[in-house]
């Protein structure tokens, strides 16, 4: 094959990876007429009901559009069917969002106008996110429960009753997607600045300075198209897949009388009358009595000590001590649209495959936990209104200061347009990953992604591929200039390929193909990519799956290897299987043996978890 027969194989080719940004731009530009027409062939002035059905047609099918076009459309019959809204409604401001502490966000346009009846972008970017967070909680709450807690929740009708069992399975689900799917980060660590007399002081308000910290950097929706997040951001994906099926819960926070910023450690579920909890930075329940099951919040309040069965030993310390149970505050998760009067209008017309939960009433939820045994206050966690006020701060310093932007850019440049990476991101959230009525699942378009590593290496010298892949060199542009930006586009080639193989691995570990996953996951992500940024998730993963193809030993070993931000909860992993799955196990008061195998595995028992303050 040579010539122009060449050039269009290889062009087919790049439009699958994603990366010929000037093809997939025609690509959008085509989508968007062929959109235009669709809409407007017969009905030149839409009725109001038919504007909804049209922003929610595209809400449904945004993968297959130019997304930033495709937002402001979405927006734009929003308001038309928002215009025609005459009927007097029973919204009121929620006295909560007046509360002092959350005087520093006054500034907030968002806070400031929640009555208005007109959505902007960032409302349509919130019912994206809604969206998703409803698909994947509605097929997670059919997955197999996670191994650990399978016997427990099997049992549970008998001791809550069916409805509350339900809703503990709902819960554990929910909370076992979201630690195999968000991969851990670390928490940001907030920089000094200088104070008076060259005094070293933190900022008090580092989000609306675009300093990064923990649990602000990424609104939800940009934590699940990534994969990763902070423990913060697990905690708030985990409690808004709940908030879809109805069931409401907090982050729990340590409350010191000499300290005025509340330190999280949990999620507590509410299930019945109590709260039931869950440790996202451990990625693992809190268990109860005889360490089994989920805790809830009065057996920890009765009995503290349960506490030291997150131990996992000589070194590895849990965080939290006994006496920081004795003052609990209850932190709500509240953005500024899921308290709007606009949100509540749209839900309430919502029906049938197209409901899902937007808004929320955060003095309800609070009147349902302040007669809890051990919370002392309820309060509006200051992380999701800090998350937009970042946003905003973030998007005026990348105006300001063009390095900022373009490492910006470049972390978002595979999941933008019409790129088969956020296509396949939301198909996999709908768990639509095989090929359905002639359109390709999530698989197909992560094997799109993964050029051979001949094909990169080519783009460095083979003219054809490097213009079929939208590289073209300027007449008077520098060899040297050139030369970096071939190589930064072999690197997004590659990028790109970790991302699919690790996904791959996640689509089939979904279905139930556990030997299919691990050799994604092994193979193709570890040893291809031993430095691939889906190292530890890609580990974890490989664990997962021998614990359902029932080889514990082989699942315990990939735990003791692990040095990621989730080390001291793999521990924990590893000491469940050792005392229930191995049949040497030592007797159940032995909790030394995992830190002591890390150890042996070339690790000092150390807590690698820092200790510095990462909660606000």
């Amino acid at each position: 094959m040579s010539g122009p027969h060449r050039i269009a194989s290889i062009r087919a080719a790049a439009r699958r990876s994603g990366f010929a940004l000037l093809v997939m731009a025609a690509a959008a530009c085509r989508d968007d007429r062929a959109m235009n027409g669709e809409f407007h062939r017969v009905h030149t002035e839409p009725t109001s009901a038919e504007h909804f059905e049209k922003a929610w047609y595209l809400l449904r099918q945004l993968e297959e559009f130019e997304p930033e076009q495709t937002m402001a459309q979405i927006t734009y019959h929003l308001n038309r069917w928002l215009a025609d809204q005459t009927e007097p409604d029973d919204w009121v401001r929620d006295p909560m969002m007046d509360d002092a502490s959350l005087d520093y966000l006054r500034g907030l346009h968002s806070l400031v106008h929640l009555d208005t009846l007109e959505f902007s972008t960032r409302d349509t970017a919130y019912l994206r996110e809604s969206r998703w967070l409803r698909d994947i909680a509605t097929w997670v709450a059919a997955s197999p429960p996670p191994i650990e807690l399978a016997d427990w929740l099997a049992a549970a009708p008998e001791r809550h009753g069916a409805d509350s069992a339900r809703r503990l399975g709902i819960a554990a689900r929910c909370f076992d997607w979201t630690i195999r799917n968000i991969q851990l980060d670390a928490f940001p660590t907030l920089p000094d600045a200088a104070g008076a007399a060259g005094k070293k002081v933190r900022s008090e308000r580092p989000a609306a300075e675009a300093i990064p910290g923990p649990g602000y950097t990424m609104p939800p929706w940009q934590a699940l198209l990534l994969g990763h997040g902070d423990a913060l951001q697990r905690a708030r994906i985990f409690l808004l897949l709940l908030r879809q099926h109805g069931i409401e819960g907090a982050v729990l926070a340590s409350a010191p009388q000499d300290s005025a910023t509340p330190v999280p450690w949990a999620v507590g579920v509410l299930i019945g009358s109590d709260l039931f909890l869950f440790e996202p930075e451990l990625g693992w329940p809190i268990p109860g009595p005889s360490d089994t099951g989920i805790a809830t919040l009065s057996e920890l309040v009765e009995s503290p000590a349960l506490l030291r069965q997150l131990d996992a030993g000589e070194g590895v310390a849990y965080r939290v001590q006994e006496s920081e149970l004795s003052r609990i505050v209850a932190l709500l998760d509240v953005s500024s649209e899921s308290v709007a009067r606009r949100m509540r209008l749209i839900e309430s017309g919502l029906a049938g495959d197209h409901r899902m939960t937007l808004a929320t009433r955060p003095s309800d939820t609070r009147s349902a936990l302040s007669g809890l045994r051990g919370i002392s206050a309820v309060a509006v966690w200051r992380v999701p209104l800090e998350t937009e006020l970042f946003e905003l701060a973030l998007t005026e310093a990348r105006r300001r200061d063009s390095r900022l932007d373009a490492a910006y850019q470049w972390q978002m440049a595979l999941f933008q347009g019409l790129s088969p990476l956020p296509q396949a991101r939301q198909l996999h959230f709908r768990r639509q990953f095989d090929r359905e009525d002639e359109k390709a699942g999530a698989i197909v378009k992560y094997m799109d992604l993964r050029a051979s590593e001949a094909d990169i290496e080519r783009l460095a010298t083979d003219p054809d591929q490097q213009m079929a892949h939208g590289l073209r060199r300027a007449a008077a542009e520098p060899e040297e200039a050139w030369r970096e930006r071939v190589s930064r586009g072999q690197l997004l080639l590659r990028t790109g390929k970790q991302h699919a193989s690790y996904w791959l691995g996640i689509a089939h570990y979904e279905q139930g193909e556990y030997e299919t996953a691990v050799n994604w996951f092994a193979k193709r992500t570890l040893d291809e990519s031993p430095n691939s940024p889906w190292a530890p998730g890609a580990r974890y993963h490989v664990g997962r799956c021998f614990e359902m193809l029932g080889k514990f030993a082989e699942a315990r070993a990939q735990y003791l290897l692990d040095e990621s931000p989730q080390r001291h909860g793999n521990l924990l992993r590893s000491r469940w299987i050792r005392l229930h799955k191995l049949t040497d196990a030592p007797p159940a008061g032995d909790s030394a043996g995992d830190s002591a195998g890390a150890s042996s595995a070339g690790r000092a028992s150390t807590d690698p978890i820092s200790t510095e303050s990462r909660f606000r």
